[in-house]
């Protein structure tokens, strides 16, 4: 058996679309990890703006092929220049470099899910092994394509001794739950929005990035008559596994609310979306992470409403904003050996499978 550890460095760009997060990480792909160094650089607003509105022009179908070449291109020099200020900063050695790659778009029930990243201009430019591509191999074998991060939510929770008594919950652009059994099976899927509709709102609204630490929600007053109409949805009578795209649900139906009752009730409708989650699955303590898990307002409505032990990060001894980059460094290595990555509890994929492509 390869039980070599490797310094892998992974690489998240989140629908959120506010910058890089690299998280260099020593890891077997299995039972041992270690997270070594983090960085996160964000992306000017120009490139922000242009990864915005051709996600729009995509959903709206007024897009080219030259348009994504381009942007891909743009994004993949975005991330060599991250990797040469990460190796500038820190000397360390790097054995793999893992992108998950900038979502633009994804339609499990189309089998589509585009993200962008040229892996091959990348390993030629920065002259390492890198792996990325990794939704495709589970979409070819019936999968969603995501989430992809449960695998290492596991390992995290065996880690902590929480496996049986606790879940995983991702609050970032979309918010994603991973339980894990004490079977070792691992029941995933994406309950609702993350912080894809608050960024939007608050971005158009007054041109900042996000709300921070829920100062605008706390001021206030829920829509519940909106929530409640809200929760109807279909995605939320689907069965899991399911998976969203961050243009599912719209911002329209908040708009005639004022400023502060508009991010209250966004925020609410994340809150309530994941509070039916562990509620269903009769959740007695949680872990969360993402930029939502610095949102006082979302984190304390979900205590309320679901009367979970909220367990703190810093008992732990994760790195809170970089859980996603480092799921990626350990899903590089497994691809490297050939290890699974997602599951039919996870993606609804046919059968556990690898992913990713190597270059």
């Amino acid at each position: 058996m390869n039980n070599r550890s490797y310094f892998a460095l992974g690489i998240m760009t989140g629908t959120s679309l506010d910058g890089i997060d690299l998280s260099l990480c020593r890891t077997d792909g299995k039972t041992r990890f270690k997270n070594i160094k983090t960085l996160y650089i964000s992306y000017k607003t120009a490139l922000r703006n242009e990864i915005y509105d051709l996600i729009i022009r995509f959903n709206n179908k007024k897009y080219s092929i030259e348009d994504l070449i381009f942007l891909r291109r743009k994004i993949s020099k975005e991330y060599i220049n991250a990797v040469k200020r990460f190796t500038d900063l820190y000397n360390y050695k790097i054995d793999l470099v893992c992108i998950h790659g900038q979502t633009i778009y994804h339609d499990p029930s189309m089998k589509s899910s585009i993200q962008l990243c040229d892996g091959p201009y990348i390993a030629n430019e920065l002259k390492k092994k890198v792996v990325y591509d990794f939704r495709q191999y589970d979409m070819k074998k019936g999968g969603e394509g995501a989430p992809m991060a449960p695998i290492y939510h596991q390992l995290i929770l065996k880690k902590n001794k929480l496996i049986g008594n606790a879940c995983f919950i991702n609050i970032g652009g979309i918010s994603n739950i991973s339980i894990c059994l004490l079977s070792r099976r691992i029941i995933a899927y994406d309950t609702g929005p993350g912080m894809c509709l608050l960024d939007k709102y608050v971005n158009q609204t007054k041109n900042k990035l996000f709300d921070h630490n829920g100062k605008f929600s706390s001021k206030g007053e829920v829509d519940w008559k909106l929530i409640n109409k809200l929760m109807q949805d279909n995605y939320f009578k689907k069965k899991h596994p399911k998976s969203l795209d961050n243009s599912y649900f719209k911002l329209d139906v908040f708009k005639y609310l004022d400023f502060y009752d508009a991010c209250a009730t966004i925020s609410a409708f994340t809150a309530v979306s994941i509070a039916q989650s562990l509620k269903t699955h009769r959740i007695k303590k949680v872990i969360i992470t993402g930029g939502g898990a610095k949102n006082k307002f979302i984190i304390k409505l979900i205590r309320d409403l679901s009367n979970v032990q909220i367990i703190p990060n810093k008992d732990l001894d994760i790195k809170v904003d970089f859980v996603e980059a480092e799921a990626f460094s350990y899903l590089g290595v497994r691809r490297l050996k050939n290890l699974p990555i997602s599951f039919p509890g996870t993606t609804n994929v046919s059968s556990a499978t690898t992913g990713g492509k190597i270059i």
